[in-house]
Order: structure tokens, then sequence, then C-alpha cells
């Protein structure tokens, strides 16, 4: 996706956050033109309630929009015939055009970048924390018929290259244990697993049995991006909304008063150290009273297991 494109669903998000119920906020719409209704005009965001309707124009440039974009806008609002239109850049406006817009009465927003001095200044950074499980003392009893017949070195050999079964056993006993409501951890858990028609050395696999104590630590993401968002003559810090985002987890955070929204894909998620697995539990301290946030997760959790140390056996089937 272009970068003008992201901007314009970035704002998209933004609106669909802090409008009114009932408002529909569409991205990339297409209206008819009021003078030729056979014709279609493109508007990057429109909201509509209550039978008004508002036109929100992005620009992404480096340098500030000037007069002339105003102008163009104001031109835009009596053809199209829209109640209001919103002017945003990323890169803000210049004196000419701010005086322009306040006296025909475009409303302007832009998006600026806080520094780190201005972050810590603000003091309202969303802290994201992960949970992982980790295991010690791990014990593998794989359940075979007839198990004289299978050597314990070949599995485990077998078991290095088909690693991809390692990894599904381990996410499947994280889901077991996000279900447990009542453990304390850390904890010694014995957990049963079927084998799902595997088959190592030629043989097929009937079962495992797990043995591990397992405890839980977190991880605090860094979110380095700050942006703030509202009418260009606003201090920064004292704007409205605010936007946390990090391209290394394609995390995104928008607050607004009491309330937030939160995007991310979890397939982006750091990697679990040894001998732990992701849990899936994500919790978020945004230092603001959020009423009910939006959460959105895209991708999965589901990591590659890195198994340094594990005691493995065989058994007979049925004992």
């Amino acid at each position: 996706m272009s970068k003008d494109k992201e901007f314009e669903r970035l704002i998209e998000r933004i609106y669909k956050l802090i409008v009114d119920n009932g408002s529909a906020v569409k991205w990339n719409d297409k209206i008819p033109d009021p003078d030729n209704p056979k014709q279609s005009r493109q508007i990057d965001i429109t909201i509509r309630k209550d039978g008004l309707i508002t036109h929100v124009e992005c620009r992404t440039h480096k340098s500030p929009q000037d007069t002339k974009w105003i102008e163009e806008l104001i031109g835009r609002q009596i053809s199209l015939q829209a109640d209001t239109v919103i002017a945003v850049s990323d890169s803000g406006f210049t004196k000419g055009a701010i005086l322009k817009a306040n006296k025909y009465g475009i409303v302007l927003r832009d998006l600026k970048r806080l520094s780190e001095a201005e972050i810590e200044e603000w003091g309202k950074k969303t802290k994201l924390i992960l949970t992982y499980y980790g295991f010690k003392n791990i014990g593998l009893r794989l359940l075979f018929k007839n198990h004289q017949d299978v050597s314990l070195i070949a599995v485990a050999n077998e078991l290095e290259e088909k690693s991809g079964f390692i990894d599904a056993l381990f996410n499947t006993l994280k889901y077991y244990l996000n279900q447990q409501k009542d453990f304390n951890y850390p904890v010694c858990i014995f957990y049963n697993l079927e084998a799902h028609n595997m088959v190592l050395c030629g043989k097929k696999l009937e079962g495992i049995k797990i043995r591990t104590e397992v405890y839980t630590f977190n991880v605090e993401l860094d979110i380095p991006v700050v942006s703030v968002y509202g009418h260009p003559e606003t201090n920064r810090l004292n704007r409205m909304v605010a936007i946390e985002k990090s391209d290394d987890y394609e995390l995104e955070i928008i607050k607004s008063h009491h309330l937030l929204s939160l995007t991310l894909n979890l397939s982006k998620l750091p990697q679990a150290p040894t001998d732990s697995v992701i849990a899936g539990i994500i919790k978020f301290n945004c230092n603001q009273l959020v009423t009910v946030p939006k959460i959105y997760f895209i991708g999965t959790q589901e990591q590659k297991m890195y198994l340094h140390d594990a005691e493995l056996g065989l058994m007979e089937f049925g004992t």
C-alpha cells in the first residue's frame, strides 16, 4: 500500500474511533457529482450522520500545505455540496493556509510526531506487555505399540528434522495453559496429547506424555513512535488524539479521551526465547481510563519452539 493510502487509512481509523455513535465513516468513497449525477467523484474519507456529510481530504507531502490546496477544497465543498470539509496534512500548513481556512470554514488537522523529550514530558505512552510460558525440566514420553522395536536415538534424530512437531506440541500445550484459571505459577504439570497420525521412524506414534515445570515471564514491547492529531495551532502536548506505532510489530494504538483502539499483527511479535512460547496474553497500560477498548488482531501468535534441553523416552502404548 502506498504512503498516501496508508495515511488515509490511519485517518479513517482515527475517525472511526472518535466520531459519535451512529456516524458512518467510509474510506475511498465515491459520490455522484451534483451537477452530473452519472459522474462519480472520489473522496478520501466521508463521515455521514443525520443527513449531514463531511468530506475528509488527506495530503502527505514534505512541505506544509499552502493556500492553493485550501482554495481547491473551498471550491470542492461548494461544487460537491459538502456540509463540512476537513483538510488533513502530515506536514502541517503554512500561515496563509491557516488564515484562508479559518475565514472560509475549512477545518484543519495535522499529524505531528513527538520528539523523545516531548514524549517524556507528555507522560502518556502506553506500556504493552507480552506474557510468555517458560518450561523447565521437560520430560517427553513417546507412546508406541511394541516400542522395543523403536530406536530412541533414531527417534530423537528424526524429531530434529521434524521440528514442526515440537512447535505444534508446545503451542497446543500453551492453549491448554491459557484455559487454566486456577493455576498459580510456577507449577508442575502432566499432560497427555494425541499424536494425530504422526509417524516416526516408520512407526505410528500413538500419543505423547509431557511432564514439565511451567513458569511465566513478561516482556515489554517498545513503542518508538508517538504522533498527535489535531488543529495545527494547538499545542502538541495538549491534543486529544494520539497515535503510537511500531512498524516492527505492525502495532498501532489510537487514544482519545477514554477511547482506545489497538491493532497488532500477532505474527510479527518477537520470537520467544529458548524453552518458552508466547502465551498470547496481552496486557497494556495506557495511562487513562478506557471504557471499551477496540482490539484488532491479525495473524497468529503460534511461533517456532526452540527446545534446548528435554528428557526423551519411549513408552508402551496403553500402560
